[in-house]
């Protein structure tokens, strides 16, 4: 190690303790909405309850074990489910340090890639945290390491059986070839079990796994033996998703999966189309500024690696120099075919999951955070992979990349909440308190929920007695209120307001579904249905009302506007259900 990469190291190291001091921050964050309805399905699961028949549940059904298997075990905290999601990450950052390692780079790059990793996750924001698409990209990366070494594993055995054929070494005695492909069989079970195990948490992960496969196919050049491949990844997939059928028809959730799927998803798609506009993707952008900018590197870069592993796999340069050498071609530290089918695999699981998440995704930060995260390690092993090359570059291209690389970090250094000072100062009461009202208010990064004023509509509700089915949260930004109060809601459509806006050929399904249920109360945000803070302060008083909120002439006969509003906490209006609900026309705004 040089005294340049020593010192490298040494400050990254540095910086990384600084990452530590951010820990306490990130854990004390709060969860999300999304977070909070899948620990309420899976507290009915633990309950008793079944899977898509109490609960209106779009998705498939992996995230909701998990999320059982930490409340079971590690109890109802926030701190515990964040845990978990930072314990994900960490192990997928080692991953991205391991294919750094693979392509070459220093010691002092692969820390360096990790301290960017970090501080990339914990710049995101509380939506990007605790959500299914990191946690598949875990899922992802640990199948892709092994279809590398499978690739490599296929590509070493017919490139040794191409030596023994020309007489290049003499014949040496080795394992019956059966026994050889019952050992790749193995190790493509096991991936397979890993890309389906993926699925269960989101299917689209089917689009990367594809693409890299093929990917391999193409670099081992041996159909038959691919074939081979072929047949224990999948029978590690249908593995992993018959134990998972076997579990929905074990628990009775089977035929209300199949319900969901065939009746509810969709329109669920269709509306999650919609959502793709213009204002809502330049918002993401800036949230998600500067990390965005790194697409604007990866992609070359990504499909330079793809153009040139093409190139070099076409010539053989690996037969051709173990020839010479007598060397294993599938030590990767040794010919750069290997670090090019490297480059190459990560890149095309990159670009597929950058073009899944656009064309068949919803528009939501969570969705498109993994891509920047891959963005980072593409960069870091294409970095790592042309260093060898560094000294032969010409003086102003090293001065523009320098330039670049500096601007962008002065960038983060501006922009991330991780030296945020401000933030900082809330360590000893993250500490001392863990994840109260008031430090969830300070280091939210949305202006919903508020937190301290749920907990007032919580205390109000409690000193009301409700009880399992009685309340009903209107908005997704409610959601949390149930498991504050440790009550099940009123009907199986949790997301009332999304429901009715993605399904409005069942609002008179819903509608019938709240007018049999025991909803007392009905807790409206003032803010997510259209209203400012100064509307919201003309609207009514803070706390019980004495006078009805002046809403318009046209909301008295739309629910749940249409139910006297008795108690309001900031943006949280609290109806008490009392009359005919009127109808639903969602979503409608109360302004």
């Amino acid at each position: 190690m040089t005294t340049n990469d020593r010192r490298g190291t040494v400050v990254a190291w540095g910086l990384l303790v600084l990452l530590v001091a951010n820990v306490p921050l990130f854990l004390c964050m709060p969860l999300t909405d999304d977070a909070a309805m899948f620990d309420l399905q899976a507290r009915n699961l633990l309950g008793g309850g079944v899977l898509y028949r109490d609960i209106v549940e779009p998705n498939l059904p992996g995230v909701i074990w998990i999320q059982a298997a930490v409340r079971a075990t590690l109890g109802e905290s926030s701190l515990a489910l964040r845990a978990l999601d930072l314990l994900l990450f960490t192990a997928w950052a080692v991953t991205s340090r391991h294919w750094l390692a693979v392509s070459g780079a220093t010691r002092a790059a692969q820390t360096w890639l990790v301290l960017v990793l970090f501080v990339c996750y914990f710049s995101f924001s509380e939506w990007c945290h605790c959500q299914r698409d990191v946690w598949l990209l875990t899922v992802g990366l640990a199948a892709l390491t092994l279809r590398r070494r499978q690739a490599e594993r296929l590509r070493s055995w017919a490139e040794s059986g191409q030596r023994e054929a020309t007489g290049s070494e003499p014949e040496q005695p080795g394992p019956a070839e059966a026994r050889v492909g019952l050992v790749f069989v193995g190790w493509a079970l096991l991936e397979g079990l890993c890309w389906g195990v993926g699925v269960w948490l989101k299917p689209m992960i089917v689009v990367p796994a594809a693409c890299c496969w093929m990917l391999s196919v193409l670099y081992v050049r041996q159909w038959r033996r691919t074939l081979v491949d072929l047949a224990g990844l999948v029978s590690g997939g249908l593995l992993a998703g018959g134990l998972g059928v076997a579990w929905l028809v074990w628990s009775g959730a089977w035929p209300h999966f199949l319900a969901t799927l065939i009746d509810w998803n969709p329109a669920y798609v269709a509306a999650g189309r919609e959502q793709w506009t213009l204002a809502r993707y330049v918002a993401m952008q800036v949230r998600f500024f500067p990390w965005q900018l790194l697409h604007l590197a990866a992609i070359p870069l990504a499909l330079t690696a793809l153009v040139r592993g093409a190139r070099r796999w076409g010539k053989r340069e690996g037969v051709e120099e173990s020839r010479r050498t007598g060397a294993d071609p599938s030590d990767s530290s040794t010919f750069p075919l290997f670090h090019s089918f490297t480059s190459a695999l990560l890149s095309v699981f990159y670009l597929a999951w950058l073009v899944q998440s656009y064309l068949l995704q919803h528009l939501f930060d969570y969705v498109h955070a993994p891509a920047l995260l891959l963005a980072i390690v593409v960069v870091g092993v294409a970095v790592a992979g042309r260093s060898g090359k560094s000294e032969r570059r010409a003086k102003p291209g090293r001065v523009l990349r320098r330039f670049a690389v500096g601007g962008f970090a002065v960038l983060v250094v501006l922009t991330t909440p991780v030296l945020s000072f401000p933030r900082l100062a809330w360590w000893p009461a993250c500490m001392a308190h863990g994840s109260t009202a008031p430090v969830r208010d300070r280091l939210k990064t949305f202006s919903v929920p508020s937190w301290q004023d749920l907990d007032r509509v919580a205390e109000f509700l409690r000193g009301q007695g409700i009880r399992d089915g009685e309340l009903t949260c209107y908005n997704s930004s409610l959601v949390h209120l149930y498991g504050m109060m440790g009550v099940e809601p009123s009907t199986r459509y949790v997301y009332l307001e999304q429901v009715v806006a993605y399904f409005p050929d069942r609002q008179d399904e819903f509608l019938r579904a709240l007018s049999d249920s025991r909803q007392r109360y009905v807790v409206t945000d003032l803010i997510a249905s259209g209203l400012s803070p100064t509307s919201i302060a003309r609207l009514c008083d803070e706390g019980l009302l004495e006078k009805p909120p002046r809403f318009p002439s046209r909301l008295r006969d739309v629910f749940p506007w249409s139910q006297p509003a008795v108690f309001r906490a900031g943006p949280y209006l609290v109806h008490q259900v009392e009359r005919r609900l009127g109808r639903l026309e969602g979503p409608r705004r109360a302004t």
